[in-house]
């Protein structure tokens, strides 16, 4: 009360608490308008991402941007393929690169990106070792035959078993 005679006395005819101003900043994640009297960061198109805003703003990216990127997934997980849960998939990224959007790979689930991907250490060469060992096991031509009888394990089976 105090603070309004005050400044009917000073003429001003504004109120002291800035409610005078209008401030129209844009969306801080998409950066389109947001609606007169809509408080907060974002706009209303953009309130369910404000717990992974964060992470878009890390990477320079727009909800619309994410949106498309799950698009051409076929909003699955790349590796797994699993759908998203409750969650959404995370923002996989190259860690050789400066952070920002010609770092960003696709979008994986949590475990393929927290668990799968960096027990291979983003190594190449031991990803493809483990395609050819999934797509043509050993245990597969030893046990049936095709190596096991003729192999260097075998030859020195047969000598532990021949002095012992």
């Amino acid at each position: 009360m105090r603070r309004l005679l005050l400044s009917v006395v000073r003429g001003s005819g504004r109120r002291g608490n800035g409610s005078h101003r209008l401030r129209l900043r844009p969306c801080s994640l998409c950066g389109g308008e947001k609606e007169r009297f809509e408080r907060g960061k974002v706009c209303s198109s953009c309130r369910p991402w404000v717990g992974y805003a964060a992470s878009l703003r890390r990477f320079g990216l727009t909800p619309g941007d994410y949106m498309a990127l799950l698009d051409a997934q076929g909003g699955r997980c790349f590796i797994c393929g699993t759908a998203p849960g409750a969650g959404r998939l995370r923002i996989d990224h190259d860690h050789g690169l400066p952070v920002g959007r010609g770092s960003v790979r696709g979008l994986l689930c949590n475990t393929c990106n927290y668990q799968r991907l960096p027990l291979f250490e983003e190594a190449e060469a031991m990803l493809l070792r483990a395609l050819d060992y999934l797509r043509d096991p050993p245990a597969a031509r030893v046990l049936d035959g095709q190596e096991g009888l003729d192999s260097p394990g075998m030859a020195r089976w047969r000598a532990m078993q021949a002095s012992g």
